[in-house]
């Protein structure tokens, strides 16, 4: 008895079983099987087909965007090749044909921007499947491979962007990429008025060659304090740490998004964290090539409450934060700035601080990951006067623990 004589339901069921790509091949043997994969007008097959991949993919139904609004509808068949040529060009190092990495950026972003919620009542269920298995696959360099490769503007914002979720690769272990990030972050001439002196471009939207760069010098930082030893780009594959890809997974509100005062506070900001800054340093390249160059990061305790909120047009559900803090361990130093959405669905932050009241420092940065994310917000400080010979440096704001006290 032919395969093709039974009934379509149940060679559906058996294909659901396979490998997509043998899907694919099976879909070349005769027409029949083409029409059952490739024109039957619903989606059962590739539903099951993508559903099937449950151990590394999350199930797009119970994913959000990174601002917590539902996903895009899902087109099961498209999402499922893009995904399984992603991950073929990912395990066989290729950049893909021409013009084609683009592409394959845009697939790696929506996976890792599409995720399930990450819930505190079932921290180990809802472990995002997708954030785990994507640093297994792209463990062994294939984004300095694309970083390696002719792009175009926004391919080279695409994959500054992932590399800036997924954490420290081989070539950020090398000594002249580490220079080349520093000579940006602290050259005073990447940041003006156009730019609101952070990590952005001119229209508002996220620089992330910037970000990357920050990324890159503070994640440096903290993995040489970890790990003890200056890490080896032979042998290294991947380091899970707070500024890798598992921990930009977004997070529902362990309360009603509430402050003590009833304002809306939808990023959780009522809380106690930390704040990583790193040191200004001139332009020069040679101080970074240096083999005695040292970076000095103040690590340091902040407690921060809602003052107010203003309603935002754009997200009626997400107003402008208005917030005051404390520095805990460096002299009792104020902080006082605002957090909101973007355009682009990402959360921006804006704070100044100093001392007895005096504003001194003017920081401008961004969430990474999705909201409440355990990544916390990267970003660049300099002075609120913005002098072009300025000091200006790096920073890293995360959640360390949920306050004492909410009260404003």
């Amino acid at each position: 008895m032919s395969l093709v004589l039974l009934p379509s339901e149940l060679l559906e069921h058996i294909l659901i079983f396979c490998d997509p790509t043998d899907v694919a091949k099976a879909s070349e043997t005769c027409h029949q099987f083409h029409d059952l994969i490739y024109n039957t007008g619903d989606d059962t097959l590739w539903r099951g087909l993508y559903l099937a991949q449950g151990q590394i993919l999350d199930d797009p139904r119970k994913c959000l965007a990174l601002d917590g609004k539902p996903r895009p509808p899902i087109n099961w068949r498209l999402e499922l090749q893009r995904a399984v040529r992603a991950n073929s060009l990912v395990v066989n190092h290729s950049p893909g044909r021409p013009g084609e990495i683009g592409t394959v950026l845009q697939t790696l972003l929506h996976l890792s921007s599409h995720v399930r919620p990450l819930s505190s009542s079932a921290f180990a269920s809802s472990i995002s499947k997708t954030l785990v298995s994507l640093p297994v696959q792209l463990r062994r360099g294939w984004i300095d491979l694309a970083e390696k490769q002719v792009l175009a503007t926004h391919e080279r914002q695409l994959v500054a962007r992932f590399h800036t979720y997924f954490g420290i690769t081989q070539d950020d272990l090398r000594k002249e990429s580490l220079v080349r990030s520093r000579a940006f972050i602290y050259n005073m001439q990447n940041y003006t008025w156009d730019n609101d002196f952070g990590p952005f471009n001119v229209d508002g939207t996220v620089n992330w060659l910037h970000v990357r760069a920050v990324h890159h010098v503070v994640s440096m930082q903290v993995l040489r304090s970890t790990e003890g030893e200056v890490l080896d780009p032979a042998i290294y594959e991947y380091a899970v740490y707070p500024m890798s890809l598992p921990f930009t997974q977004i997070a529902l509100p362990q309360d009603p998004p509430a402050s003590s005062k009833g304002f809306n506070d939808w990023f959780s900001l009522n809380d106690v964290l930390t704040f990583e800054k790193g040191p200004g340093i001139p332009a020069d390249t040679s101080v970074f090539e240096a083999d005695d160059f040292q970076e000095v990061f103040r690590n340091m305790r902040v407690e921060l409450h809602v003052l107010r909120t203003e309603p935002d047009p754009e997200y009626p559900d997400k107003p402008v934060i208005f917030f005051a803090g404390v520095m805990k361990d460096l002299n009792q130093s104020i902080m006082n700035g605002q957090v909101w959405m973007t355009s682009e669905g990402y959360v921006r932050w804006h704070f100044v601080s100093g001392e007895q009241n005096n504003a001194i420092w003017s920081s401008e940065g961004v969430q990474i990951g999705g909201l409440r994310s355990a990544y916390g917000v990267l970003g660049s400080w300099t002075t609120i006067f913005h002098d072009n010979d300025d000091p200006v440096g790096p920073f890293w704001l995360r959640k360390t623990a949920k306050a004492e006290s909410t009260s404003a």
